[in-house]
């Protein structure tokens, strides 16, 4: 197969179901081909791009995840590098853009391997991802707020990757939530289908109650709204 560049995902593309879905493959070909990596000057947060969408009682959005460029190398954050062809690019381009996210490239010295021995990139594929302006973005409000269907979908997607590579104590998807800005202290929905019996439609909705629980602060965890 031919690849041309590496794609970087750091949000729900995180999730192999969602990768498979979205690049019409099959999960033994994702797990095949996937390296777990930090990625330093940037951080990622509840940020919106969208700023021209009409808001009304029939066309509402959420405000989802973006990464940025912090220009400081102390800053990272924790996704997955996975190999692309120019079909895949295409692929992902028709999912993002929906979004308004811009692309970004990023300097091979920036990605380190998160937990493996054996790691190479190909210098001859760029790396790139998409990515916000920090100063051109809004912050969760009651328009755009941040749903608990996209972080489960996230956090599924972390807690497979814990999985796989065998972390300790869900390091893992602990630091996905660490190095995730901007968690809203009242523009939080619990959106999910049986919110008093989640796990009937989130089977690791438990799971991820206990890791927001334990990883956020508690006046956030307490405004979240039905």
């Amino acid at each position: 197969m031919l690849y041309e560049a590496y794609f970087f995902g750091y949000g729900s593309l995180m999730n192999i179901d969602e990768l498979v879905s979205c690049l019409q493959t099959t999960e033994e070909d994702i797990i095949s081909r996937i390296q777990f990596v930090r990625v330093t000057r940037l951080r990622r947060g509840w940020l919106n791009q969208c700023k021209g969408v009409e808001n009304n009682g029939l066309q509402l959005s959420p405000t989802y995840l973006c990464c940025y460029d912090t220009g400081n190398n102390s800053d990272s954050i924790n996704g997955i590098i996975l190999p692309v062809t120019d079909e895949e690019r295409s692929l992902i381009h028709d999912r993002e853009r929906k979004a308004c996210y811009g692309i970004k490239h990023i300097k091979h010295e920036q990605v380190t391997c998160y937990t493996c021995q054996d790691y190479h990139l190909e210098a001859s594929l760029s790396i790139y991802l998409y990515c916000c302006q920090l100063d051109l973005s809004s912050k969760p409000n009651e328009y755009h707020p941040i749903v608990e269907s996209y972080i489960d979908l996230c956090l599924n997607g972390t807690l497979n990757i814990d999985k796989l590579i065998d972390t300790p104590d869900s390091n893992f998807s602990r630091e996905f939530i660490s190095t995730t800005d901007f968690w809203p202290k009242h523009y939080w929905i619990n959106d999910r289908i049986y919110k008093y019996r989640p796990t009937i439609h989130q089977p690791l909705a438990t799971t991820i109650n206990k890791l927001l629980i334990d990883m956020l602060p508690q006046d956030i965890i307490e405004s979240i709204s039905f």
